[in-house]
């Protein structure tokens, strides 16, 4: 797989080569893959390309919590206050 084509008319992002030399394809959720007889992955196709990756840089940022956090969200200020007070106590054992 050494080409990268993004189609803008049809926002699709192809990695590799779409021909599969006899091979059969799957598709997989917005993903279709292409390998050949050997079972070799020859190409990735990437359809609604755009939203794939809006949807990927947001999920960057969310961590989902589960167990009794379920539903609790943790902000920036929480992670700096968090790293503050660690900070602190390892500042406290070293000393």
């Amino acid at each position: 797989m050494k080409s990268v084509t993004y189609a803008p008319s049809r926002d699709e992002l192809v990695v590799g080569s779409r021909r599969s030399n006899g091979g059969a394809s799957a598709d997989v959720g917005p993903f279709r893959l292409y390998w050949d007889n050997r079972l070799v992955i020859r190409g990735l196709l990437v359809r609604n390309a755009r939203r794939q990756l809006e949807d990927f840089r947001r999920a960057l940022r969310v961590v989902p919590l589960g167990g009794i956090l379920c539903g609790v969200e943790v902000s920036d200020d929480d992670i700096r206050q968090s790293r503050q007070e660690l900070l602190a106590q390892v500042e406290k054992d070293w000393s």
